[in-house]
């Protein structure tokens, strides 16, 4: 199930698997409980948070926020201000920009 709300940005929850969510647009907080999730987004303030498996995390922007509990995670960002918390194994983080902070 979809949640949409459009009066303050989007707030999406999804429980179901195969999810595909992209957003070129300010203040986005996306949640999700399931597997095979792909995230674009070309703009700030992003919020997101995962707790399953096979998340690729792709950002072109600044104040990126990122924390996620599971496994197999691959995270690419071009911008600045970027904060990164993993707790699980297999993460791969790239990054080109500057002001980058990494616990893992």
């Amino acid at each position: 199930m979809i949640f949409d709300l459009r009066l303050y940005g989007k707030w999406i929850v999804d429980g179901d698997s195969g999810v595909q969510f992209a957003d070129n647009s300010g203040d986005v907080q996306f949640a999700d409980n399931s597997g095979g999730v792909q995230f674009a987004d070309n703009s700030g303030d992003v919020q997101f948070a995962d707790n399953s498996g096979g998340v690729q995390f792709a950002d072109n922007s600044g104040g990126v926020q990122f924390a996620d509990n599971s496994g197999d995670v691959q995270f690419a960002d071009n911008s600045g201000g970027v904060q990164f918390a993993d707790n699980s194994g297999d993460v791969q983080f790239a990054d080109n920009s500057s002001g980058v902070n990494i616990v893992g």
